[in-house]
């Protein structure tokens, strides 16, 4: 686990994709050991981390049958 507020972050953001990346941003700068986006997807059970990262970027939507996967990857 680590410690970050995400309610700071989730009212910082302004969207859904927005707040993902900065969560995940909180994420990898709080791991030492280098935390990435193919792990993320790994984690998260995505296979191809350029959807990922279009959701970050806020090119496309999170698919719900994902989401549960991604709270789970970053703690939230």
């Amino acid at each position: 686990m680590f410690a970050i507020n995400t309610s700071q972050i989730l009212q910082k953001a302004s969207c859904s994709g927005e707040a993902l990346r900065l969560i995940f941003e909180a994420k990898k700068s709080f791991k030492k050991d280098q935390y990435s986006l193919a792990r993320l997807c790994k984690d998260s059970r995505i296979s191809s981390k350029g959807y990922i990262s279009d959701v970050m970027h806020g090119k496309r939507i999170l698919n719900m049958k994902y989401f549960e996967g991604v709270c789970e990857a970053l703690d939230i």
